[in-house]
């Protein structure tokens, strides 16, 4: 890995989910770790239903090897949530963590 791509710093936390008292759900995020990363764009869609459009930004990010990063994490990076939708092992150094953000207006 060519530690100069990884220019970017992002969040990455798990995510649960818990019950509270009157039994409504509770998202709690807690972070796992900062990190340094290289961020691509990969692609956008945007649709639109009767009453709502929907926007969805897809991103890759290329991140050092950590086997315990998981798809039911989220990466934070300027301001924006992205669910990890798959992680990909290029080798023993990298792994791409496959994110998506959708927008819905």
């Amino acid at each position: 890995m060519i530690a100069s791509l990884l220019k970017y710093r992002i969040e990455i936390k798990q995510v649960s989910t818990t019950r509270d008292t009157t039994g409504d759900s509770v998202r709690t995020e807690t972070t796992y770790k900062n990190a340094w990363a290289g961020v691509k764009y990969d692609t956008g869609a945007e649709s639109t239903t009767t009453d709502q459009r929907t926007a969805e930004v897809k991103v890759r990010f290329q991140v050092r090897y950590d086997a315990n990063i998981t798809d039911t994490m989220i990466v934070i990076h300027n301001g924006e949530s992205y669910d990890i939708k798959f992680i990909e092992k290029i080798n023993r150094d990298t792994l791409f963590l496959h994110g998506a953000r959708i927008n819905k207006r």
